[in-house]
């Protein structure tokens, strides 16, 4: 009986070993190729449609696409996890290897580029001229863990009218992740013309999002969904037809670290869904700078609603132009959010300057943050009604009269240089050493910068986006 038992076990572990062991294999394709044969496993007899060798992949293959023209017929459908990855004499060429919608006027159907339900990994490619009338013009991502990364995604539109979009990239499905990416020149009706993230815990990082655009929605740029994240990414010269914003936060706890929000028109650079309680999405460490808005109400700088958080942050050299707008941050009516350690100066609105509260219902906390400089038609740095004011703690603002027991100051700032845009304070700045370092996040926090928040000499934070460094002359030798 005990021989029997041992027999099979082996022969269990066998085909489990083997099973495991399964030698992974390399496809090949070629725009053109005259000698093309299954099953593609070398150049000479490479595959001339992409389809062809996605359907006979499993988990694990990778597929080869030289560097050329790959123009479609219908969408390329991966429902596998393999790696799709450009090449050229050894190294990805993003740039020369494009998968083509080949959409165009008067073609009776149109498609996306890619369509992927599986954990795939598409990896240096421009894909582009995808045109659907549902979401992601250029790829649709519906496989948990799906990767896309050293890619260009240019050129193509969604047109759902529905509350989705996503003129670049739709992501219906979580954890995936969108890295080392151009997102650039494309278009949806509706939410995200760049990319929208439809699921949760999206990462975009490392990437460059620009000059997309939505006609009737949010989101010129990016719409976000639960716990999404767009991590060291520039984000310019977006546009928002329907002008209400470049960045859109649709579900909670959705952060926007380390990015630069610059040039983008016809929408507030950053917006959280209105009206609904227990937000809590974050911008920081940003730099929001030389943005226009066209729209009512619309500030130039960004919504500040929905326990939204700003932290770490520059708002400046933003303008809006759209009627009871202001420059910087507006806070909606009963709403609430928070602003931290930031700079708001050199902002133009046709209300207020810098920061703009619809109601004494508009609820926003300010700590160790400079308003200064800005202009505004009505009020040059901020609207603050009935006793808004005693939200305020260890800020500066030259033109309000904040609570000074609650630290706070009625002067400039001296910054180094505001003509020339350089908002570092100064040796002799009333804002150097005078903020609050209670917060609970202070502790080995860094400026926008880099720098450390507290310093050796006096341990105290600077109030604003950047820490003051003294220089420090050591002498040795003794």
């Amino acid at each position: 009986m005990s021989i029997k038992l041992k027999i099979i076990s082996a022969a269990v572990l066998f085909f489990v070993g083997a099973s495991l062991g399964q030698a992974v294999t390399n496809y090949y394709v070629v725009p053109i190729n005259t000698g093309y044969y299954p099953p593609f496993t070398n150049w000479a007899m490479a595959a001339t449609n992409i389809q062809d060798v996605v359907s006979r992949t499993m988990a694990g293959d990778t597929i080869y696409l030289t560097n050329g023209h790959y123009y479609l017929t219908g969408e390329v459908v991966i429902a596998t996890a393999v790696t799709v990855k450009s090449y050229n004499c050894g190294a990805t060429d993003p740039t020369n290897t494009i998968i083509d919608g080949n959409n165009y006027a008067g073609k009776p159907v149109t498609n996306r580029c890619l369509n992927i339900s599986a954990a795939a990994t598409i990896d240096g490619i421009t894909l582009t001229n995808g045109v659907v009338t549902d979401n992601g013009g250029g790829c649709i991502m519906s496989g948990t863990y799906g990767v896309l990364t050293n890619c260009i995604v240019t050129g193509n539109l969604a047109t759902n009218s529905g509350q989705v979009g996503g003129g670049g990239v739709y992501v219906s499905a979580n954890n995936c992740t969108i890295t080392d990416c151009q997102i650039v020149r494309n278009r949806s009706l509706r939410w995200g013309g760049g990319a929208r993230g439809a699921a949760s815990y999206l990462v975009l990082k490392n990437s460059f999002v620009g000059w997309n655009n939505v006609v009737a929605e949010d989101g010129a740029a990016v719409g976000l969904g639960g716990r999404d994240s767009v991590l060291n990414c520039t984000i310019v010269s977006n546009g928002n037809l329907g002008c209400n914003s470049i960045v859109y936060f649709i579900g909670t706890y959705a952060i926007v670290s380390n990015c630069v929000i610059m040039g983008n028109t016809n929408g507030a650079p950053v917006l959280t869904r209105e009206n609904v309680v227990y937000y809590s999405n974050k911008v920081v460490n940003c730099r929001i700078i030389d943005n226009h808005s066209t729209g009512t109400l619309v500030p130039a700088g960004g919504f500040l609603s929905c326990s939204m958080l700003y932290r770490n942050c520059l708002i400046a050299s933003n303008r809006a132009t759209g009627a009871a707008s202001c420059g910087g941050l507006r806070v909606s009516a009963n709403n609430t959010g928070t602003v931290e350690s930031c700079t708001i100066a050199g902002n133009q609105g046709v209300t207020a300057g810098a920061v703009y509260n619809d109601s004494s219902s508009s609820i926003g906390f300010f700590y160790n943050t400079i308003v200064c400089s800005n202009v505004g038609g009505t009020y040059s740095d901020m609207y603050v009604p009935g006793d808004a004011t005693s939200r305020f703690f260890y800020s500066s603002c030259p033109t309000i009269d904040l609570p000074p027991a609650q630290g706070n100051l009625k002067s400039g700032p001296e910054f180094a240089s505001f003509s020339a845009g350089d908002y570092h304070l100064t040796a002799d700045s009333p804002c150097v050493n005078t903020g609050t370092n209670m917060l609970y996040w202070m502790t080995n926090a860094i400026d926008l910068e880099g720098r450390r928040r507290i310093d050796y000499l006096n341990g105290i934070v600077d109030m604003g986006a950047y820490e003051f460094m003294r220089n420090i002359t050591l002498i040795s030798g003794f």
